[in-house]
């Protein structure tokens, strides 16, 4: 640890290897006392390293200690906030990958890089956060502007990897962030791929709630549905059909999903599919017989005389009882 001094202008030498280790050790375990009394009178501190490049104030930030990375902000040089250890994490990542909201409200108000990455995975803040399902963290990043379709190395989003984890909420914080819901991978998947390859109805539902296109095909030219039966996920399956999953699209094998069930025996599957399908020509033939049904009654009563009749009939029910219950002038 090196700090500025204004009182005559003397910069400081180093602290001794004690002093450090122990103000590490104080700020891990959340000690105010002991930083305060060993940063007193410090400027423009830049934190000394541990053996895995860790600062004072990266192991306070992982540790959630609030307090005392307050106390750290206050006296670090520029830069700081956004040093790396070294596995690269900045600060920030620290505390967002175990959702110490108030430590990332704190490193943000500072001025930290919302979209820093690190050196090994290429993650952010919010992609840390939504991996572990920290939805309140998901939500602070994003209000912060955290740019919430860039991707890490394997070309995940945070949608991507909350949707993986089956994290409902984070979700959800996404989504009503206005991130792109139908944004691909490396591999064309979008998170409605990935929400079916691992099995989470959840993410799928708030997915299709989301508007995301259902029907949306990969590099392989797979659709959600395709992978769900392919991975014999019957309640999926059923969700993706009833959301208007195109059935007949073929991948790039020349396979529906129905084909792929049928190639794997997955019989439960296959009866799903026809299941639904019977279950959706039954509904488009009674909505058909609805429309005709009412052509007819039109053409014999003129066009929207049903309403009016309704409306007249409410408007009389609500006119006695307005004169039933009417409080008597006095």
């Amino acid at each position: 640890m090196s700090c500025g001094r204004p009182s005559g202008g003397v910069s400081a030498t180093a602290a001794s290897t004690a002093a450090q280790q122990q103000l590490r050790h104080a700020a891990f375990a959340g000690d105010a006392a002991t930083c305060r009394r060993l940063l007193a009178g410090a400027q423009c501190v830049r934190f000394s390293r541990d053996q895995r490049g860790r600062s004072a104030l990266h192991l306070a930030a992982a540790a959630g200690r609030a307090t005392v990375v307050r106390l750290l902000l206050a006296v670090a040089a520029p830069g700081e906030a956004d040093a790396p250890d070294g596995d690269g994490c900045a600060p920030l990542q620290t505390a967002a990958a175990d959702g110490h909201e108030e430590v990332v409200r704190l490193l943000l108000a500072r001025g930290a890089d919302v979209d820093g990455c690190d050196s090994v995975h290429n993650n952010t803040a919010l992609h840390e956060a939504a991996w572990k399902g920290y939805s309140r963290t998901v939500r602070l990043l994003a209000a912060a502007g955290a740019n919430l379709t860039k991707a890490n190395a394997g070309g995940f989003t945070a949608l991507h990897l909350c949707c993986q984890n089956g994290h409902n909420q984070c979700c959800r914080e996404l989504l009503l962030a206005n991130c792109d819901p139908d944004v691909q991978n490396n591999y064309g998947d979008t998170a409605l791929h990935t929400a079916a390859r691992y099995g989470h109805a959840g993410v799928t539902r708030i997915l299709i709630s989301g508007q995301c296109r259902v029907s949306e095909q990969n590099k392989n030219g797979d659709t959600a549905l395709h992978i769900a039966a392919a991975m014999g996920r019957r309640k999926l399956t059923r969700i993706l059909l009833e959301a208007g999953c195109d059935k007949c699209v073929r991948n790039k094998q020349g396979e529906t999903a129905r084909d792929i069930a049928l190639r794997k025996e997955l019989t439960e599957i296959v009866d799903i599919v026809d299941e639904c399908v019977a279950r959706r020509e039954k509904k488009a033939n009674k909505q058909k017989k609805r429309s005709k049904s009412k052509v007819r009654f039109e053409s014999k009563h003129g066009k929207g005389s049903g309403i009016i009749k309704c409306k007249n009939f409410l408007y009389a029910i609500n006119r006695q009882l307005d004169l039933l219950y009417r409080p008597k002038t006095i």
